[in-house]
Parts: structure tokens; sequence; C-alpha cells
């Protein structure tokens, strides 16, 4: 055992250090990424941009080794970083409001943590260099859209009235766009997008009348099609078996009684669990086993058996 350990430990030494080799910038790669650092600083200081933390510095040498040590990813990220941090000091067109568009998804972040939110995902990184990079990159309106986003999932874990309102609104929508795809119905435009955060969005600059006049312009479509094309079921596929569905208690995501209780829904499919679970996503709610129904979710009465009920 010991001689093996032996034998071994010089093949992995050679194998970390290929790696390391592989993983480092060239000399030329690094001379350039030095001279640019420190000329970068120069112009810093030229317009009195005032940064303090280790990225800018006069430093040649220490510039050079950090970038033969680290990953070439690293290495052109700082180069990119250095740069939109210059567009943002000598005030170019777009850099200051990605500058305040940065410096706010940072903040939101802290609000998430602070919160306890648990919201995930590059749009609650901690990062400004990263937020500012990609604000940088794309048109105004797309950074707006963020902003928007970040601050109602934020109202939504603050649990304000308005944000508890929309975000039952917009699970509901979701909920409905999501049975359309499935149904395949083909419906089309803003108030069939797949995306929660849209939603979400729009209810919250529109009146509760308003938003509850749009789920049911959705629904009315809806349940044409559902009785044109059960869910999941194509034309071309065998029908030999009928599910028989029926909620019993369905719960908002607030948890207040939905209005959806006791509706009933036939669908088939070519086997016995295929109908049985194309029912149970037909529901207008995630099925629950339980007694009582959790909040978002239905219970419910199923019947299965062979035969094609469904035309």
């Amino acid at each position: 055992m010991h001689r093996l350990r032996r034998c071994l430990l010089p093949v992995l030494l050679v194998a970390l250090a290929a790696s390391s080799q592989a993983a480092a910038e060239s000399h030329e790669v690094c001379e350039a990424y030095a001279r640019d650092a420190v000329q970068a600083y120069q112009t810093s200081r030229q317009h009195n941009c005032g940064w303090l933390d280790p990225r800018w510095h006069d430093n040649r040498d220490a510039h050079y080794n950090w970038c033969r040590s680290a990953p070439a990813e690293w290495v052109a990220n700082e180069t990119a970083f250095r740069a939109n941090n210059l567009r943002v000091c000598r005030r170019e067109p777009g850099a200051e409001g990605c500058h305040e568009y940065a410096s706010l998804a940072v903040a939101n972040q802290r609000s998430n943590l602070g919160g306890q939110c648990g919201f995930t995902g590059p749009r609650w990184g901690d990062s400004y260099d990263h937020h500012l990079a990609w604000c940088l990159g794309v048109p105004t309106e797309a950074a707006n859209r963020e902003i928007a986003i970040r601050h109602a999932m934020l109202g939504v874990c603050g649990g304000g009235a308005e944000f508890r309102r929309c975000d039952a609104y917009a699970r509901d929508a979701e909920h409905q766009v999501r049975e359309a795809a499935d149904r395949g119905c083909q419906f089309s435009g803003p108030r069939w997008t797949p995306l929660y955060e849209d939603h979400l969005t729009w209810c919250l600059t529109q009146p509760a009348a308003v938003a509850a006049q749009e789920a049911r312009e959705r629904e009315g479509p809806l349940s044409q099609c559902r009785t044109q094309l059960p869910a999941g079921q194509t034309k071309t596929e065998a029908c030999n078996w009928t599910a028989r569905i029926r909620t019993e208690v369905c719960a908002n995501p607030d948890g207040t009684p939905s209005s959806t209780s006791g509706t009933s829904l036939v669908v088939c499919g070519p086997t016995e669990n295929e109908a049985s679970e194309r029912a149970k996503a037909g529901l207008p709610f995630p099925p629950s086993d339980e007694n009582e129904p959790e909040p978002g979710t239905c219970t419910y009465q199923l019947d299965v058996g062979p035969g094609c009920a469904c035309g």
C-alpha cells in the first residue's frame, strides 16, 4: 500500500502541474493584461473616479503575476469589468443608468437574503460587476423589466396585500397557460405567456377588476378548448381508458377557498396510467392526497375504467 502511494504521488504532481499550466494565461496575454490594467488605473486617476478596491493600482508586476495564476475567464472578466467601471466614471451614455441598475440589484439581493425569501439564479446575484455588465449589453426595456420583476417578487415575499393579490393572479394565469399548452390549444399573445414574472408585474400595474377580467378572458377560450381537446390527447393515439375526475375542495395559493371546488373533467388515454395522470393534470390546482387541501391544491375523486368516453 505504501509503495503504491509512493508510485502515485509523482504522477499526481505531474497531472496537477499540467492542469495548472493549462489553466494559466500565456506570458503574452498577461503582459497585455498588466499593461492595460495600469493604463486603466491611470485613466481612473485622471477622471477622479476614486476607486480603492484591489482592482485599481499601478503595480504592473502584481497585475502580471495575478494574471499568470488566474483562470482565463477571470482575466477576461477583470478586463471587461475595468472597462465598464470607466464607462460609468466617464458618464458615457447609458452607463449611469446601468450603474443605478446594478447598485439596486445588489441592494435587492441583500433584501432577498435578509427577508429569507429564497430567490435564486442570476437575477439574484450579489456581484455589482456582473449586473453592470449585463445591463450595458441589453436594451433599457430589458433592464427596466428586471427591476420591476425584482420589486414585485420582493413585494410578494414581504406579504403586502396588493402583492398577494397579484401573486394569486399570476399563479392562476401560469396554471391556465400550462393547461392550454398541455391541451394543444395553440393560443398566442401576451395573455398566454408562460412566465409567472410577466403576469405578476402586469397585474401590479392594473386595478383588481381589470386583472379579474383578464383571467376571465383566458378562461373563456380555455373552457372551449377543454371540450374539443381533452388534456394531452391527440387525434392519432389510441383511446382505451377513460378517467373521470371531480374536485372536492380547492384552496387558492393564499389559503382561501377556491371557486373551482366541485368541478368535473373527463379525460381519455391509451393506458390506464396515462388517462389518470392527464386527469390530475387537468385540475385547476395540483392534486392533494390529504383530507384537507394545502394552499394552491385540490382534493379530488378519481374513477378510471376501460373504454373511450371522449368521442
